[in-house]
């Protein structure tokens, strides 16, 4: 499972506002171990992704298959038909992607989508 670095902005019980730097799984699974340290967030946002060093780990990365793109356009389907908004939709999505082309790409398509453009544009 991979996992991505946080920074969170939160208040502790005495009410003071503190900056967390914090690795998890997912952005629930951030709120959990806040919540367990008995830090109350405020806000929590992902940490750019670190560039790779100059040319010591490439690593070729295929693009989603026809298959994975198929499952990707069913569960935002079904999420949008739920009731879930698209720019929730495609995050709750982007997190469940295995692979870390997608994942970025489908962020990317989230922030251009919360940016004002259409998904059509975005994508």
């Amino acid at each position: 499972m991979t996992t991505m670095r946080y920074t969170a902005t939160c208040r502790d019980k005495q009410g003071a506002a503190t900056t967390v730097e914090l690795t998890a799984a997912s952005l629930v699974k951030a709120r959990r171990i806040l919540q367990r340290r008995q830090l109350t967030p405020l806000r929590i946002q992902p940490l750019p992704e670190r560039p790779p060093s100059a040319g010591w780990r490439f690593t070729v990365q295929r693009p989603p298959s026809r298959r994975e793109r198929a499952v990707w356009a069913s569960k935002l389907s079904a999420l949008v038909g739920a009731g879930v908004p698209i720019v929730r939709g495609l995050d709750l999505v982007a997190e469940q992607q295995r692979s870390p082309l997608f994942k970025r790409s489908l962020a990317a398509v989230s922030l251009d989508v919360r940016q004002g453009d259409s998904l059509g544009a975005a994508m």
